[in-house]
């Protein structure tokens, strides 16, 4: 099993980018990781929903057909980091 991170991002902060690679050093020890950062398509605040609807496009592009998702969302369901590490484990 290989574990990908999919986002779509401008350019990321150097402190986010150096945590990133921390958590990939250490996520790597048991499976290996990639990180994909897609850019956001560029529309105005008034195409929001038309931006989306893009940015889920692309994502989708990144994904093969057996490719187990997890979908990360802020009003989604939480974990703590034990709890989601057994849940990929029993995958």
């Amino acid at each position: 099993m290989k574990l990908t991170f999919v986002s779509v991002s401008n350019k990321l902060p150097a402190w986010l980018d150096e945590v990133l690679g921390d958590y990939k050093k250490k996520i790597s020890y048991w499976l290996p990781v990639e990180i994909i950062i897609l850019k956001p398509v560029s529309l105005d605040r008034s195409s929001q929903d038309k931006k989306k609807k893009e940015e889920s496009a692309l994502i989708h592009k990144s994904l093969k057909s057996d490719d187990f998702v997890i979908a990360c969302d802020e009003k989604g369901r939480e974990f703590s980091s034990k709890d989601f590490s057994q849940r990929l484990e029993n995958m």
